[in-house]
């Protein structure tokens, strides 16, 4: 990494490797835990900028800031709502892009229902505007592929 630093490949790994060990320190320390997803968050953004037609550092983007929000959900709401607002408008856009990319469908019905989780609470109406929204996604998915366990669930 140090020696290679423009090289985009090697970015992403750490990225990845960084999202890794703040899963994993999530429960027993969220704060070390916020830090590395931070970290990796401005590695993804980063690269999302330098390659904006690659659909894959769009998603880690989207990913990225999904973790962050999942950590700020309880202690700070406002900042969860707009990190998860960030990352569903990549995922509409992904999924418009590639309406056939099943991963791009149920990344975005999974953002959809993040995002009414978040706002249930507080606009209710909105929430299951979103909720219905990502449902039609999950059922259309379910029927696509019918042995999919995670899609049947």
């Amino acid at each position: 990494m140090a020696q290679e630093p423009g090289n985009k490949a090697f970015q992403r790994d750490l990225s990845i490797s960084l999202n890794k060990i703040g899963d994993t320190l999530g429960r027993s320390d969220p704060a070390q835990a916020l830090a590395l997803y931070q970290e990796g968050l401005a590695i993804r953004r980063k690269l999302a900028v330098q390659e904006p037609g690659n659909t894959a550092f769009q998603s880690d983007l989207s990913v990225s800031l999904d973790r962050i929000g999942d950590t700020l959900g309880r202690s700070d709401p406002v900042q969860a709502l707009a990190l998860y607002q960030e990352g569903l408008a990549i995922r509409r856009k992904l999924a418009a892009q590639e309406p056939g990319n099943i991963e791009f469908q149920r990344d975005l019905s999974v953002s959809l229902d993040r995002m009414g989780d978040t706002l249930g609470p507080s606009d209710p109406a909105q929430a299951l505007v979103l909720y219905h929204e990502g449902l039609a996604i999950a059922r259309k998915l379910a029927a696509q592929e019918p042995g999919n366990i995670e899609f049947q669930t």
